[in-house]
């Protein structure tokens, strides 16, 4: 396999993931739900959060792809139907321009740190269904273990990113703000919907010869 073209791809996996995951809003999210709390408080529920999503998204990239097939669901498919959730998921957000809805945690106590730290920080925040169907469509084919080992680098650098981005929440939180961060959230999400669209036109273009060379029910 060509240098050249690992590299490529790796930079290519990075950026998707990195996207998708945006440890930017990840941070943001944990500065406002633990605002107050301790830092050996807030640290538990940020290494619970990694920990769960580490779990989760390393073995979607290890064996994703496997329990796709093995479900009879083609690639194909699976791509296209991953692009339409993401381009949905990315849309919403945008349109609503509500990418910090606390609700869910507002006035939480510090005494359910690892509660906050599976959800929302962990799942959905970082591993959620757009965040594994992104690093099950890096790894390729289950034959294809260069794809598969350049997504587990990828993914796992973005993970100690994301954990040191968080782990310092409150003060990168204080230096960009809420509005910087959804600056950036908007940004991301801009190169998701683009993806989402290749996605999806990779995954029409897969299962062209499956439509075509099935007859019709009945037939």
């Amino acid at each position: 396999m060509d240098s050249r073209q690992i590299i490529t791809y790796w930079i290519l996996c990075f950026v998707s993931i990195f996207a998708v995951i945006n440890p930017f809003r990840a941070t943001t999210w944990t500065a406002m739900a633990t605002e107050g709390w301790s830092e050996e408080q807030r640290k538990r529920a940020v290494h619970r959060a990694l920990l769960v999503a580490s779990a989760v998204l390393f073995c979607a990239a290890w064996i994703g792809n496997h329990v796709i097939i093995r479900s009879n669901i083609h690639l194909g498919g699976f791509r296209v139907a991953s692009g339409i959730l993401l381009l949905t998921t990315v849309i919403r957000r945008m349109v609503l321009n509500r990418p910090f809805d606390l609700q869910q945690v507002k006035g939480i106590s510090e005494d359910r740190a690892l509660e906050l730290g599976f959800a929302p920080l962990a799942f959905p925040l970082l591993s959620g269904i757009a965040a594994i169907a992104t690093v099950i469509l890096y790894t390729g084919e289950p034959t294809e273990l260069w794809r598969r080992g350049t997504t587990l680098v990828a993914l796992g650098l973005t993970l100690v990113l994301a954990w040191g981005m968080m782990r310092a929440a409150p003060r990168i939180h204080a230096f960009w703000g809420e509005q910087g961060s959804r600056i950036i959230t908007h940004g991301l999400d801009l190169t998701i919907a683009a993806w989402a669209v290749d996605f999806t036109a990779v995954g029409v273009r897969d299962l062209l010869p499956l439509i075509l060379g099935t007859p019709p029910a009945g037939g």
